[in-house]
């Protein structure tokens, strides 16, 4: 598939921005990572034109970490973009 193709199958695509905040002594991670990963769907919709209606977020807070034997890790912050395909 030709690279114009990937691009144009992706902004057509509906998008699940997840985020995941290291585990601190700071309460409110589910807070901090659904306004991440909310910040991340405006600047799918504002910088690359992806309609809003096909954007979702979830903040999991300190869920899923990436390195469970170092909760407090920066490896565990990060946000995920999942591909959920062409959803009607």
């Amino acid at each position: 598939m030709r690279r114009s193709n990937r691009v144009i199958l992706l902004l057509s695509s509906t998008i699940l921005a997840v985020a995941v905040v290291e585990a601190s002594a700071q309460e409110r991670h589910a807070y901090f990572s659904q306004k991440r990963a909310d910040a991340i769907n405006e600047a799918l919709s504002t910088t690359f034109a992806v309609s809003p209606d096909r954007l979702f977020s979830v903040g999991a807070g300190e869920e899923w970490p990436i390195d469970p034997d170092h909760p407090g890790s920066a490896d565990n912050r990060r946000v995920q973009l999942i591909n959920l395909g062409l959803l009607k």
